[in-house]
């Protein structure tokens, strides 16, 4: 909320961060609950990206995404275990960019 009151109505802020599709957001999920892997203090999808947009006085103007496919094929062929299972479970994160507006 810092960023908004800083920003003029109709101001643009660029943003960019990774997020899960359904499935990876709950297996993440678990990983952090049991511990196995606590190093992102928070994981996002879409779906929770625009509804923090908006409670945060942001409408988002434009979303990039950049392909899965890619991802995936470097986390199978990296040679670390963490993100070989990661791969093997379908748990890609998908960079995507955003363009927010602030709301007047």
């Amino acid at each position: 909320m810092q960023i908004n009151r800083a920003l003029r109505p109709g101001g643009l802020l660029y943003l960019r961060v990774s997020v899960f599709n359904a499935w990876g957001w709950s297996v993440r999920r678990a990983a952090e609950l049991l511990r196995i892997d606590e190093r992102h203090p928070a994981s996002f999808t879409m779906r929770s990206l625009r509804r923090i947009s908006a409670e945060c006085g942001f409408r988002i103007v434009a979303v990039q995404r950049h392909g899965r496919v890619g991802l995936w094929l470097r986390q199978v062929t990296s040679g670390r275990l963490r993100q070989i299972a990661a791969a093997m479970l379908f748990v890609v994160q998908q960079p995507v960019a955003l363009l927010l507006e602030a709301d007047g």
